[in-house]
């Protein structure tokens, strides 16, 4: 006796004597609350129904009472992660200004929410919450002159640069780079010592922010050189 498979109507979940008391009851902020803890947990653990249904002991049908579909919670566990996330977009700051907020945000946003980058696409669907906060690139670089082509393919650069310099890091902070004394002797002397610049660099704390300030740099002048040709 046990658990049954769903069928199409009228369906029972258990078979057998069931245990006296009522039965575990949720709600939906506690299924979107389980798969945040479950992703703080485990960030590349991913979203599973039954996952969160086990841990919170009810059946994994219990969840599509509160959910269309896994898509729908999905959209509802990155919307909760993105509360909180402020972005300064005051439409009177020049283009780059609004360039370099967005940015800076996001990478302040994320650092503190690392897991929520697993959760940016899925699938063939993407983050609705995301994507708005997203759209003040498209707004600053329309306020800069640029349309139609250009604007998509600037927009997705930028998107794709700031937000691949923060999985970068994420990913480096999980699991730092090392090289070990043996690998750096096969070097020839050249590349070694350059290699131990780099990795001494890599060492210091405060190399992530001067790294990702670098590239935002290199980002707002080629958008700027880019503006410039309009």
């Amino acid at each position: 006796m046990g658990d049954v498979v769903d069928t199409a109507v009228g369906s029972k979940r258990k078979t057998g004597v069931r245990t006296a008391g009522r039965p575990p009851k949720t709600s939906r902020e506690e299924i979107i609350a389980r798969a945040i803890d479950i992703l703080e947990r485990e960030p590349a653990a991913g979203i599973s129904i039954n996952r969160i249904a086990r841990e919170l002991k009810i059946a994994p049908m219990a969840i599509y009472n509160y959910f269309v579909n896994r898509d729908e919670l999905l959209q509802a566990v990155t919307e909760q992660m993105m509360k909180g996330l402020v972005i300064d977009a005051d439409q009177s700051l020049p283009w780059q200004s609004k360039v370099s907020n967005w940015a800076n945000a996001m990478h302040t946003h994320f650092r503190r929410y690392p897991h929520l980058i697993y959760l940016l696409t899925w699938e063939g669907h993407a983050s609705t919450a995301w994507l708005r906060q997203a759209g003040i690139i498209i707004e600053a670089l329309t306020s800069a002159g640029l349309r139609g082509r250009e604007l998509a393919r600037a927009t997705l650069w930028v998107w794709s640069s700031i937000m691949g310099a923060i999985h970068a890091e994420l990913t480096e902070r999980e699991s730092p780079r090392t090289l070990g004394e043996d690998d750096l002797a096969r070097m020839d002397e050249h590349l070694r010592e350059n290699v131990r610049e780099i990795l001494q660099y890599a060492k210091d704390e405060t190399h992530y922010d001067d790294l990702f300030q670098y590239n935002l740099e290199r980002v707002i002048a080629a958008l700027t050189d880019l503006v410039a040709q309009h």
